[in-house]
């Protein structure tokens, strides 16, 4: 017997170390905590097309199923005030706010007349506020355009819309007396957040967020030169952003996934928010998501819809936790409200990766985990499998593309006091262990609560044989010959439950 056991020791060192070294590492820290997240949509540019057509579904897939928290809406400085175009803007913010009416309103300056041609810079304000005052951007007569921000606001107030955040440039190089000036100048402004910055650059956002910081109550930054700054960079020029501002820091207008509907452009997508999430950005606005994720008729496109949807509802109510990898094509990132961790990863190479979850600080899963997959050929196709009491087990990410996997938490020293009080209150028990056969006894169960429910599976998770069986004073389970080594064999009777590392001979 003392040789058996010594041999069970050793199996599951050997196990363990299997485990531990297959595959690239990603570490997950669940004791870590950090900001949450608030995921928003923009529909400057689209609002005309979004609103006369199918609004009511494309408010209902995006800021409903989606769960989007944030509208951005369009300022069109070129039009006045009484223009149609603001009829747009109030019935796509009333055909959101009736599908959740907690949605706030972030309004900005457009880069456009809102009839389809594009401007920026100095294009899109009025001639007649030009040449006035060569000390403001532009030379604007910013008092003319604080007026029509007030008026803009009462347009909007008179709907019953209230309007959260406003942002008066969009890619323009304002600086800290153009933000004042408008700011100080208006008399509607009330509670409204003021957003700041918004450079096409987030270079460009770092090197002036200290000049600006103390006019505003956000700062937001778009990052457009993500094609000059290396990708192993992105994550710490945002922290660069992040940690200057005393504001909290936006990202608002992710834009790299485009208008097809591809898995490559979900992976770019995807990798170019990650880095700002991890370091520290407390909202990420997705551009055009009527265009880009749902058309304005109301379907979707289905492989970026079903991707950037898992994204946000899966980081819903939850906090960022720290994670790292030792594979530069692997890049992730993690959520967690303590009892669940929400775990997203693509892959940026052309071949499949096996990378191991490595659970850090005491941490275990413990539960059923479930993988979504988006690849060459399947767009969020889940399978689950369980883990018994798993501080790390391996996670394939397919080529080129991207995962997310939801993950059952138990914390340091609650797993096993819950495991002890769950075995000394339902008293089921298996012999023998090691088993020689193939046959397994099952001891102490109870008449009253109908049958058992066993699970076998391999220690990372993969499960080789179920069996639901009648209850009786004593019960063998059966089990397949070909099974030899170390497993953890799951039985259930109505609340109770028993878990238990089998050795086969």
């Amino acid at each position: 017997m003392k040789q058996v056991l010594q041999k069970l020791a050793l199996m599951t060192i050997f196990m363990s170390a299997v485990i531990l070294t297959y595959g690239q590492a990603f570490t997950i820290d669940p004791a870590t905590s950090h900001q949450t997240v608030t995921f928003g949509g923009d529909g400057k540019l689209t609002i005309k097309d979004w609103a006369e057509k199918n609004v009511s579904t494309t408010a209902q897939k995006l800021f409903g199923d989606m769960n989007l928290k944030i509208l951005r809406v369009p300022i069109f400085a070129l039009q006045p005030i009484t223009d149609n175009i603001y009829d747009n803007v109030i019935t796509v913010i009333q055909e959101v706010q009736s599908v959740n009416p907690n949605v706030k309103i972030f309004a900005s300056i457009a880069n456009g007349d809102g009839y389809g041609t594009h401007l920026h810079n100095a294009d899109k304000f009025p001639s007649n506020w030009k040449g006035c005052c060569s000390y403001n951007v532009y030379s604007l007569n910013l008092t003319a355009y604080a007026a029509y921000l007030d008026s803009f606001m009462t347009r909007m107030s008179d709907a019953g819309i209230t309007i959260d955040y406003l942002g008066p440039w969009n890619e323009d190089p304002a600086d800290d007396s153009d933000h004042r000036k408008v700011f100080d100048q208006m008399n509607n402004l009330g509670s409204t957040q003021k957003v700041g910055l918004e450079r096409w650059a987030l270079q460009t956002s770092i090197n002036d967020v200290n000049d600006v910081e103390d006019r505003t109550d956000i700062i937001g930054s778009h990052f457009y030169d993500d094609t000059t700054i290396p990708q192993s960079n992105w994550e710490s020029k945002w922290s660069d952003l992040v940690t200057q501002s005393a504001d909290p820091v936006w990202y608002t207008e992710s834009t790299r996934y485009s208008t097809a509907d591809r898995l490559d452009l979900l992976v770019a997508g995807m990798d170019n928010i990650f880095p700002a999430i991890n370091a520290g950005a407390e909202a990420v606005v997705f551009y055009q998501v009527v265009k880009r994720f749902v058309y304005a008729n109301g379907n979707e496109l289905p492989i970026k819809y079903s991707g950037f949807k898992a994204l946000v509802n899966g980081a819903d109510g939850k906090q960022v936790i720290e994670t790292a990898t030792t594979d530069s094509d692997i890049q992730g990132v993690a959520f967690s409200d303590g009892s669940t961790a929400e775990v997203y990863l693509l892959n940026r190479s052309s071949s499949s990766k096996v990378v191991n979850f490595q659970l850090q600080n005491g941490y275990k899963a413990s539960g059923t985990v479930s993988r979504w997959i988006w690849d060459a050929t399947n767009t969020e196709t889940v399978n689950t499998y369980y883990l018994g009491n798993n501080a790390n087990w391996n996670v394939t990410v397919p080529a080129d593309g991207f995962v997310r996997v939801q993950v059952p938490l138990a914390a340091p020293g609650a797993r096993k006091s819950e495991l002890a009080a769950s075995l000394s209150s339902s008293a089921l028990s298996v012999h023998p262990n090691p088993v020689m056969d193939g046959k397994i006894n099952i001891s102490g169960i109870s008449l009253d609560e109908g049958s058992l429910h066993t699970t076998i599976y391999t220690l990372d998770g993969r499960k080789v044989h179920e069996a639901t069986l009648q209850a009786a004073d004593q019960m063998e389970l059966i089990t397949p010959s070909n099974l030899k080594g170390l497993y953890l064999l799951k039985v259930t009777q109505g609340a109770r439950s028993f878990e238990s590392k089998i050795y086969f001979k």
